[in-house]
């Protein structure tokens, strides 16, 4: 019990190490480690860094020219009035190109969380075959000595009918030879 608890406050902290490093500034530095089985070698590894530093530009590349109306500021520089066809088709194009980062990295985190889902229904089913498995070789165990016991009964019942004839023969043979 002290060997789990311990194992689990290890993990603990180096859970929070990790996220500490991962987390710097608001950001993904570095990769995250998952650890998705029994040992601490089966791990699962996602770096989202280049995902959302990507995003992150093209969201800066959208909004850094208009102010918080949605109005081209004094110092936007060309390409930013929307009422002029030419400037309304970059900024949409600008803006797409973020929206298109941002689904990126949705689909990205998507698609971690759908793998770390699959990883938790696989474990989740190793478990209960597991249990099921240690619960049918306790079941073999209580047969097996519930047999052996009924074979040591009847080997002691045989074994004291035997002693009680043998005894009632001498006391006849005692009898006789009075």
């Amino acid at each position: 019990m002290a060997a789990v608890a311990s194992q689990t406050a290890a993990s603990t902290l180096a859970y929070s190490a990790a996220a500490t490093a991962a987390a710097a500034k608001g950001t993904f530095s570095a990769a995250v480690d998952y650890q998705i089985g029994a040992t601490s070698g089966d791990l699962m590894s996602f770096d989202f860094s280049i995902r959302l530093d990507a995003m992150h530009a093209a969201l800066h590349a959208a909004a850094s020219t208009y102010n918080t109306f949605g109005i081209a500021s004094a110092d936007a520089g060309a390409g930013t009035d929307l009422t002029l066809p030419g400037s309304a088709s970059a900024s949409i194009d600008t803006l797409r190109a973020a929206l298109d980062a941002v689904a990126a990295a949705r689909s990205e985190m998507g698609a971690v969380g759908n793998r770390l889902g699959r990883v938790l229904g696989n474990l989740s089913n190793i478990s209960d075959n597991t249990r099921a498995a240690s619960g049918r070789v306790m079941d073999a165990d209580f047969a097996q000595e519930s047999a052996a016991m009924t074979s040591s009964q009847m080997l002691l019942r045989a074994g004291g009918s035997m002693l009680q004839r043998s005894n009632g023969m001498s006391s006849i043979i005692m009898a006789l030879l009075q």
